[in-house]
């Protein structure tokens, strides 16, 4: 493989190693809510030291000190971001289970979901 071809393709494994430094890909739940709250933008979560900028906010029933959320604005992540929230309103109206994929920087208990689910 040829100089110029190598360089592109470390300064491309070297980005994507610094933008997922300082934080990991947890999966959380697999048990009820017990908060949900849904706000206006820039109002976020948490205190300075651990604060989500999310609209949507969940707790997880005996987990009171972690919260967990996601933006909800009218771009690109819209619809997917619309169904998430249709699925945490009817896991939190029926007590269902709802497990999370969630972006927690480390040292943080608060973080930003990219996946959920349910289970019953």
């Amino acid at each position: 493989m040829k100089l110029h071809a190598i360089i592109p393709l470390a300064l491309a494994i070297l980005l994507l190693l610094a933008g997922s430094a300082g934080a990991g890909l947890y999966q959380k739940g697999g048990t009820t809510l017990s908060f949900l709250r849904v706000t206006d933008i820039n109002t976020g979560y948490g205190p300075p030291n651990d604060f989500i900028n999310a609209e949507v906010v969940i707790l997880f029933t005996g987990q009171p000190n972690a919260g967990y959320g996601f933006q909800l604005r009218n771009d690109a992540n819209g619809p997917t971001r619309r169904g998430m929230l249709d699925l945490l309103r009817d896991a939190y109206i029926n007590r269902l289970n709802v497990t999370i994929d969630v972006e927690i920087p480390d040292g943080k208990q608060n973080g930003i979901i990219r996946r959920v689910w349910l289970t019953r």
